[in-house]
C-alpha cells in the first residue's frame, strides 16, 4: 500500500481557504510516504509543496505545524529558504567547496489544485494530472459550490484501527440506528427507512459516491431546533436546505458523500462541507483529520448554530471512534478469516476493490 498507493497517488492536503495571504504555510505529516510536507503560498500567490527537509544535512526545516513567514531559517545550521524554495543563505559559505545553491534548493512535490482543494503526488512524473484523476467524479461534485465556506476548524484523533476499516465507517450508515441512537437519533433512520438506507450510489472509476436519507418528519430537540433557526445544522429537514438544495435534491436529502481514492471523504451538508482524510500510521494504527469548512458567522446567532454544529459532529465521531478502537484487537485474534459485507455497505466493498487493484494489479489500476 505505501508503495503502490500512497507514493503513487494523488494525496489531499488541504483547502486554499488556509492559505489566505503570501507567506501562510502548513505542514502536513505522510506517514504511508514517510514524509513531512511543508506548502507554502509565494509572494506569486503560488501554492508550492517541498519536502519539510534542510538541503545542507537533512535535518526537518520547519517544526510548527502552520504559520506566516516571509522565509524559512534551518534552526540548526540557519540555511535560509524563500518560499519558493530557492536556497537563499548559507552562513560560512566560503568555506564549503563548489556549492550549488540552485541544487540545494528545497526538494519539490508534485502540487496542484482542483476546485480549491490541494493535492500533491509524490511520483516524478504521476500517471495523470490532477484534473484527469478528478475527472470521473467531476459533474458529481459540480452540484456543490465549495467558495464561500471560508472559516475552517479541524478535529483530529489517533485510533489503534487499520485505515481501512477507519474509512469504512464513515462511508456506510447501517450503523447510524444502533451505535447513534444518542446522537443521531431518528433524523438518519425512520419509519419508511428504519436501516437508513442511502437514496443512492454512484461509481466514478476510483471514486465513489452516496447520497444521505434524512428524516423530514424529525422533530429535533429544543436546543438543536434554536441551533438550526439560524441555519447550519444538516438532517432537520427540508426547512435546513438552501434555495439552491430544494431545487436539485429531494426533501429527505441529508447530505451526500464523496470518496476519493485513496483515503479522502468530501461530505457536503445543505451550507458547509467538511473533509475526512484517514492517514495510515501503521498496519494497525490510524489518524483520523476532519477539517469543517463553513460559512463566516455574521452574527451571534449564527456563530452559536455553527459551534453547535461542531460539538455535535465531534460527539457522533466520539461515538464512532469508541467502537473502532476495539476492531484492531479482534481482528488480531483471527476469531473469523472474513468481514462481511451487506448490499448497502457498497461504497465499502467498492474501497476494497479499488485498494486490491492498486496493490496487487498496479498496471490494470493505471
Amino acid at each position: 500500500e505505501k508503495a503502490r498507493i500512497f507514493r503513487k497517488s494523488w494525496l489531499y492536503v488541504g483547502r486554499i481557504e488556509e492559505f489566505a495571504n503570501p507567506g501562510d504555510y502548513l505542514v502536513r505529516a505522510i506517514e504511508p510516504a514517510d514524509a513531512s510536507v511543508l506548502l507554502a503560498r509565494g509572494r506569486d500567490g503560488k501554492i508550492r509543496a517541498f519536502h519539510n527537509v534542510c538541503s545542507h544535512r537533512h535535518a526537518r526545516l520547519v517544526w510548527d505545524e502552520r504559520g506566516q513567514a516571509r522565509n524559512f531559517t534551518c534552526k540548526y545550521h540557519g540555511w535560509g529558504f524563500a518560499l519558493n524554495g530557492e536556497l537563499r543563505n548559507v552562513p560560512d559559505a566560503e568555506s564549503f567547496f563548489d556549492l550549488d545553491t540552485k541544487a540545494c534548493a528545497l526538494s519539490a512535490i508534485r502540487c496542484e489544485e482542483w476546485r480549491g482543494f490541494i493535492f500533491i503526488n509524490f511520483a516524478i512524473e504521476p500517471v495523470e494530472t490532477l484534473d484527469q484523476f478528478m475527472a470521473p467524479i467531476a459533474e458529481k461534485l459540480s452540484d456543490h459550490a465549495f467558495a464561500g465556506c471560508n472559516d475552517h476548524v479541524m478535529l483530529s484523533a489517533e485510533v489503534d484501527v487499520n485505515w481501512k476499516a477507519m474509512l469504512d465507517n464513515f462511508q456506510e450508515t447501517y450503523h447510524l440506528g444502533f451505535i447513534h441512537q444518542r446522537t443521531v437519533g431518528d433524523r438518519g433512520c425512520a419509519e419508511g427507512n428504519p436501516f437508513g438506507h442511502p437514496m443512492s450510489f454512484d461509481f466514478f472509476e476510483r471514486h465513489r459516491h452516496m447520497s444521505i436519507w434524512g428524516n423530514p418528519g424529525h422533530q429535533p430537540a429544543p436546543i438543536r431546533a434554536l441551533a438550526g433557526s439560524f441555519g447550519g445544522v444538516s438532517g432537520a429537514g427540508a426547512a435546513q436546505q438552501t434555495a439552491h438544495y430544494q431545487t436539485i435534491r429531494p426533501a429527505n436529502w441529508q447530505l451526500d458523500v464523496h470518496g476519493i481514492f485513496p483515503n479522502l471523504l468530501i461530505e457536503v451538508a445543505p451550507t458547509f462541507f467538511y473533509t475526512i482524510e484517514v492517514m495510515p500510521l501503521g498496519v494497525d494504527r490510524t489518524r483520523w483529520t476532519a477539517r469543517m469548512f463553513l460559512p463566516p458567522a455574521e452574527n451571534a446567532g449564527q456563530r452559536f448554530a455553527r459551534e453547535y454544529n461542531i460539538a455535535a459532529f465531534r460527539d457522533t465521531v466520539a461515538e464512532d471512534i469508541a467502537v473502532l478502537q476495539t476492531l484492531q484487537s479482534s481482528m488480531a485474534s483471527h476469531a473469523k478469516p472474513v468481514i462481511q459485507f451487506q448490499a448497502h455497505e457498497v461504497l465499502c466493498r467498492h474501497t476494497y476493490e479499488m485498494i486490491d487493484r492498486a496493490v496487487v494489479d498496479p498496471v490494470a489500476a493505471e
